[in-house]
């Protein structure tokens, strides 16, 4: 006979029918068996989600240790990129102050005002990304 403990658990109980007088008696107990296997099913079931659970925690060391690489790595970039594009944005906006040919003038400005944009907005990647300095 099977049922379900109030544990959640299934149960299995071995029952004997034995004929006493004019009545019926039974006569039971916990299928050892069973129970035992339970157990073991129990402990397996535990050491395979304490193995993920290890799994899990390397895959997250892992992926901290990468995302500390890649701050690393766009940091240096930016660093990189922002001491060439300083010096070429002051030289671009001298030959722009210059004066000239108003065409070459407005490009110049044009020039100027996109590479200020985009070196603002590497400072600003830079001062939002943890583990970074400017």
């Amino acid at each position: 006979m099977n049922f379900v403990t109030f544990t959640g658990l299934p149960q299995t109980f071995v029952c004997w029918f034995s004929r006493v007088g004019d009545q019926l008696a039974v006569i039971g107990g916990l299928d050892g068996k069973t129970l035992q296997t339970l157990q073991h099913d129990l402990v397996r079931t535990n050491q395979a989600l304490h193995a993920k659970a290890r799994e899990l925690a390397r895959a997250n060391a892992e992926l901290a240790r990468l995302a500390t690489l890649r701050d690393t790595f766009f940091g240096m970039a930016v660093h990189d990129l922002r001491s060439p594009l300083s010096a070429i944005l002051q030289n671009v906006e001298l030959l722009a102050e210059e004066g000239g040919d108003p065409a070459v003038t407005a490009d110049l400005q044009t020039a100027a005002e996109l590479m200020q944009g985009e070196w603002t907005a590497s400072c600003a990647w830079r001062s939002s990304t943890p583990g970074t300095s400017t």
